[in-house]
């Protein structure tokens, strides 16, 4: 239907949703919608279920990706990747870059991407340099980048930013490291600028990562950037989190006795991370499961939100 942040988007899935509900004589049980609670529209959807006596159910955005994979894959349960800009996690925070072993009951959040702040908020999509100076942050480097006066304001905003655990966001923060993009001036531009380098690219050794309480770690990736060929650094720091990524779905995978592996999110657009996603998930003998026919962004949520609220009508 289109972008729910524009009113006349959510104006026609108000009446269309009214009009297919006219046309089929149905009588809604059940209505599922995204956990954020600033999406537009959540208060539809709940005007919605209060009009036919209908249960809510609130579906985690990422749990949603994978559902759609599951669904389009045939397949009851999952180990995933499921990588995206950003969607409301459990904990309040900005999750999207997320390794989930899930089922169209449940899911286990089993890593993420290390936390950093979003600081500024939104104003954080656009003006990448925030990310990078967050990690600055992280790694006691000084950000020559910005204004003394500048530093100041993002040094306290930090302290009460929300965090983000996002792969896109640290595809943001690298396009800007390399130099392939200083201001975001439209959806995912800089994680597209950075394909040709990641097709390129070449794996180089010093880009190791390790979970820490379930956070995989990415600031010190950022540290040692400029000792390498750009796409040879890109390549690298995004192969290494890739990597450990499948390794921790793999051991859950095992675990359950299941040998697919899943990758979804918007993310999951990008050729090059996929064929990278594809060749680990290989290299540890299993099989990847990737969308065909659902979109890989948000466009499939409510295919999995779908799939998710008919198991709990079973």
């Amino acid at each position: 239907i289109g972008n729910g942040e524009s009113f006349g988007v959510v104006d026609y899935l108000e009446t269309a949703t009214d009009s297919l509900i006219e046309m089929l004589g149905c009588r809604p049980s059940v209505v599922a919608m995204d956990l954020h609670p600033g999406y537009s529209n959540r208060k539809y959807g709940h005007a919605l279920a209060e009009r036919f006596g209908a249960e809510v159910i609130e579906v985690q955005h990422h749990w949603a990706h994978c559902a759609s994979l599951m669904a389009e894959s045939n397949t009851e349960e999952m180990a995933a990747l499921s990588i995206d800009g950003t969607g409301h996690g459990t904990d309040g925070n900005a999750w999207g870059g997320e390794v989930m072993y899930a089922n169209l009951n449940k899911f286990d959040r089993l890593a993420h991407l290390q936390y950093i702040p979003l600081i500024g908020g939104d104003k954080a999509l656009y003006d990448i340099r925030r990310l990078k100076f967050a990690i600055d942050t992280i790694n006691g480097v000084h950000a020559d980048y910005v204004t003394e006066r500048e530093a100041d304001v993002f040094a306290k905003a930090s302290k009460n930013s929300v965090l983000t655990s996002s792969f896109g966001r640290f595809l943001d923060a690298l396009a800007y490291s390399l130099g392939v993009c200083d201001i975001r001036s439209y959806d995912g531009e800089p994680a597209m600028k950075m394909e040709p380098l990641l097709a390129r690219g070449r794996k180089v050794e010093g880009f190791d990562t390790s979970i820490v309480s379930g956070e995989i770690m990415t600031a010190h990736l950022f540290r040692d950037l400029s000792k390498y060929k750009k796409e040879d650094a890109a390549y690298s720091a995004v192969d290494s989190v890739i990597g450990r990524m499948v390794e921790t779905a793999a051991d859950s995978a095992s675990k359950h006795g299941i040998r697919k592996i899943g990758l979804t999110g918007g993310v999951s657009y990008s050729i090059p991370i996929s064929q990278i996603f594809v060749e680990h998930v290989r290299e540890l003998g299993f099989e990847p499961v990737l969308h065909d026919r659902v979109p890989n962004g948000d466009g499939g949520i409510s295919v999995g939100q779908t799939a998710v609220a008919l198991k709990r009508l079973q």
